[in-house]
């Protein structure tokens, strides 16, 4: 795998990361000042994680404090080392979140702190904290990946979409229960209702996410609710635009926008053997054409992996009727790329129920008419498509489109919420569907099961 040089926004003040853990002699000690400067702390806020390029050794934490707090860092160590005594310090980088209230709601005018770890062991566990002085948070979990072809697993989910997160953490606790040692959550997008007139919601998704991002990484994209502007009466899209979603969420720096903090965001991470690309469909039409070329280019760097998943929120193939928005966009910037790369499996939301295709290749020019009729007779080099289903509380009627019955091979109602089980195995991907049975308890129903064998890339 071909590294690619990233700039870090955290500053090395000490090697103590890799193996440092308790020990007896106080050179070891990390020295640093951390009497009061006089500026004003509070507990820091909405903590939200994800991977670096390499999930084996880099580490990526970003929450607010009070604007003009200063001294804000994560601690990382070994977790014999609970009171953080031998950590490694990373500092933040800093910006304002100072926002035109007139295109968003009333947003507090926090400072957003970010830091990015790199050099961590593969296969170890470590505990962080973030803060500063005497307010840290409580303390975070993070397992590195192998960096090999150790086997693992992960969940897709989508599509929380409300002002509240009840239902969202219910399906994430029975995805928990179904296999607790999965790696890591992503979440396909409209993370919230509406971003633009209601701070609460983002507020809310983050508060709610903290109860498993203390423990594992939850990775997003942005989905069209999660792009309003504070537009009255109505609601209105602002794409290739992420001021707030970026506030509340995180990502490696290795996206086609690179260091432009107010647009949406495209990435991806390399864990063991499986590379991950997240899209973002919520972006202008212009923008879908460098995204492809973005993401010939990872496919081309990463070439040496032997899985590759994509995900996205808006997806090639819409489910509720015959009104297509953005996917023809999605199906002529991506599909033959996918195609051509030989690409395992896609994931996304948007649409509020379950769908997956058999393994088909595309070459991103078929028309609604040629869906109706394509031949999905399963393809050993083809990508599976997935509509993952929603976590409540809005869902859609399986109804009827012009090409679904042709092109979905298994079709499913997602109430009152569903997950997606990946299991990376050293031969095949095996890929498990499941929905709850009620909102009150947590057994899970099986609604599609199949496996993706290993391709000869």
């Amino acid at each position: 795998m071909k590294k690619v040089k990233f700039l870090l926004i955290g500053i090395i003040s000490a090697l103590c990361i890799v193996g440092c853990g308790n020990q007896t002699s106080s050179s070891s000690r990390v020295i640093e000042d951390y009497e009061d400067d006089g500026s004003e702390h509070h507990d820091p806020m909405y903590i939200t994680n994800n991977f670096g390029s390499d999930a084996a050794s880099e580490l990526v934490v970003q929450w607010q404090n009070i604007d003009g707090s200063t001294n804000q860092r994560v601690q990382i160590t070994t977790p014999d080392d609970v009171d953080f005594t031998y950590a490694h310090n990373v500092e933040a980088s800093y910006r304002k979140l100072d926002i035109d209230t007139a295109k968003v709601g009333e947003y507090d005018k926090n400072g957003v702190y970010r830091a990015e770890i790199s050099d961590l062991e593969p296969g170890k566990q470590y505990i962080y904290r973030v803060g500063a002085n005497d307010a840290w948070s409580d303390t975070y979990y993070h397992l590195t990946a192998e960096g090999d072809s150790s086997n693992f697993s992960f969940t897709v989910a989508s599509d929380p979409q409300s002002p509240a997160h009840t239902e969202m953490s219910k399906t994430l606790n029975a995805a928990n229960e179904y296999d607790e040692d999965h790696r890591f959550f992503f979440l396909a997008g409209d993370l919230v209702d509406d971003i633009g007139k209601k701070p609460a919601e983002i507020k809310s998704y983050t508060q709610a996410a903290s109860e498993f991002n203390k423990y594992k990484i939850i990775a997003t994209t942005q989905g069209n609710h999660d792009t309003y502007e504070n537009n009255q009466p109505n609601n209105t899209y602002k794409f290739s635009q992420a001021t707030i979603f970026n506030t509340f969420t995180t990502f490696p720096n290795n996206g086609f926008v690179q260091d432009d903090v107010t647009k949406s965001n495209s990435y991806y991470f390399r864990y063991n053997n499986l590379l991950f690309v997240s899209l973002n469909t919520m972006v202008t039409d212009d923008a879908y054409a460098p995204q492809a070329a973005w993401l010939r280019n990872v496919l081309d760097e990463q070439s040496d992996a032997d899985y590759i998943v994509a995900t996205m929120h808006i997806g090639p193939f819409q489910s509720e009727n015959d009104s297509e928005w953005k996917e023809p966009n999605v199906r002529k910037a991506f599909l033959g790329i996918f195609s051509e790369y030989k690409v395992d499996a896609v994931f996304y939301g948007h649409d509020h129920s379950y769908g997956r295709t058999n393994p088909i290749a595309l070459t991103g020019n078929e028309t609604v008419n040629d869906l109706k009729i394509f031949n999905t007779t399963p393809n050993e080099d083809g990508t599976v498509f997935s509509m993952v289903g929603a976590t409540g509380p809005k869902f859609y009627d399986l109804g009827n489109n012009s090409y679904q019955s042709n092109i979905f091979s298994v079709r499913s109602d997602a109430r009152p919420g569903t997950f997606v089980n990946v299991q990376v195995n050293d031969d095949e991907l095996e890929i498990n569907a499941f929905k709850l049975s009620t909102t009150t308890d947590g057994e899970i129903i099986p609604i599609d099961s199949y496996s993706i064998p290993k391709k000869n890339r």
